[in-house]
């Protein structure tokens, strides 16, 4: 039991750190151009209307063609320091509610890995539901 109130703690603590870091990068600009590894730029340096994106399978038409697949959804924490920290900082809660529930239930402990992978689709559908509305 002691030894999973220091995990909760020590990710709770993690969690504000790297929360922290992004309050950093934000309040020196130090993201300003970051973005742009999101997107495909064309020579002038502007984004470039994407024209064909198979890998989202007609589900989901990015507005600019992406640097690689999916970096402006699932693996934009790739793309810059502050949207890596932001991942960072929500994993830390999704490995806190996966060890509780795994510690509970006694189930192996790879299942915390499914959970943080439930966890992470389900927020990340909740996110995409209002970003892409505030966006339209």
């Amino acid at each position: 039991m002691i030894a999973l109130i220091i995990t909760i703690a020590s990710l709770v603590f993690l969690s504000g750190y790297f929360n922290g870091i992004m309050d950093y990068i934000k309040k020196f600009s130090l993201d300003k151009n970051s973005w742009l590894n999101k997107w495909e730029l064309d020579h002038e340096g502007n984004r470039i209307p994407v024209v064909d994106a198979w890998y989202y399978f007609g589900l989901f038409k990015p507005e600019y063609e992406e640097k690689f697949p999916y970096s402006s959804t699932i693996l934009v924490f790739l793309t810059d320091d502050w949207h890596f920290k932001k991942w960072l900082t929500f994993l830390c809660y999704e490995l806190i509610v996966s060890v509780l529930i795994v510690s509970y239930e006694g189930l192996p402990l790879w299942y915390i890995f499914v959970g943080v992978a439930i966890l992470k689709t389900v927020r990340g559908l909740g996110f995409s539901l209002k970003y892409d509305k505030k966006i339209k």
